[in-house]
């Protein structure tokens, strides 16, 4: 017999891939093994025998026959459907490629898959939500204050771990925004967003004031936050505008 070389193994593997995925099993363990062993040959490395051997037996495999395919046809469209999240999205992907499989659903499963189909027509219908003018300009506030807390602290918090990834998405990268992940930053850093208003109460633009280095100072802006997720303000010092943190302005007067 003879032997196989590895471009007509790559060609016949991503023949595969093509197919497989084309019907909705492109994330089968058969087509993601034969996808993997692709990019491995495209590098100049090769397999194992074991992983010869399977490749060999799988990849000239026919895509399986689709199983539910009225239900998996409607999970793929709701899928695609503008101004879900991308969580929601690959949910009922897995859905419908669970069922295209024959796979059963549990009674837990199937209430959450036909939730995400409802979410799906709503958003469909009425497209995705908008943040108000206010409710964006909160939620925005909350991104910003949010930057103080390290990567330990926020492991120990998922929920707004995913909210804050949710808004970066969204601003950056014009993700629609659910209002779940917009709750969960509007509600974010509650005790800041209390002292930024009581700080633009107590020390106004305009208003004169002492910092802690007994310097007399000029409040020129409203509290802010920078980069680092900081409350710092700017203040006219000796005609020179300084950005410091709203902390070091203490007293009010020499």
């Amino acid at each position: 017999m003879a032997r196989t070389s590895a471009n007509e193994r790559i060609a016949q593997g991503q023949k595969m891939v093509e197919e497989w995925t084309a019907a909705g099993f492109g994330s089968a363990k058969s087509c993601l093994f034969v996808g993997d062993m692709v990019t491995r040959m495209q590098s100049g490395k090769g397999m194992s025998p074991k992983q010869r051997t399977w490749f060999d037996s799988v990849v000239s495999q026919p895509a399986p026959v689709v199983q539910n395919s009225e239900m998996v046809g409607r999970l793929r469209e709701a899928a695609k459907v503008e101004g879900l999240q991308t969580s929601e999205a690959q949910a009922l992907q897995d859905f419908a490629s669970r069922l295209a499989r024959g796979y059963a659903l549990t009674e837990k499963q199937d209430a959450f898959m036909n939730v995400l189909l409802g979410r799906a027509e709503k958003v469909e219908a009425e497209g995705p939500w908008v943040p108000t003018a206010e409710e964006k300009e909160s939620i925005m506030l909350g991104l910003s204050l949010t930057k103080k807390y390290s990567s330990h602290y926020l492991f120990g918090r998922p929920g707004l771990t995913k909210a804050i990834k949710a808004g970066t998405d969204w601003i950056f990268h014009g993700v629609p925004l659910d209002p779940w992940a917009a709750k969960q930053l509007m509600g974010a850093c509650k005790g800041d967003r209390a002292y930024m208003k009581k700080f633009e109460v107590s020390h106004p633009v305009g208003a004169l004031v002492c910092s802690s280095y007994k310097q007399l100072c000029l409040v020129a802006s409203k509290p802010q936050v920078n980069n680092s997720g900081a409350i710092v303000v700017d203040v006219l010092v000796d005609g020179q505008v300084q950005t410091i943190s709203c902390s070091l302005l203490t007293k009010e007067s020499l």
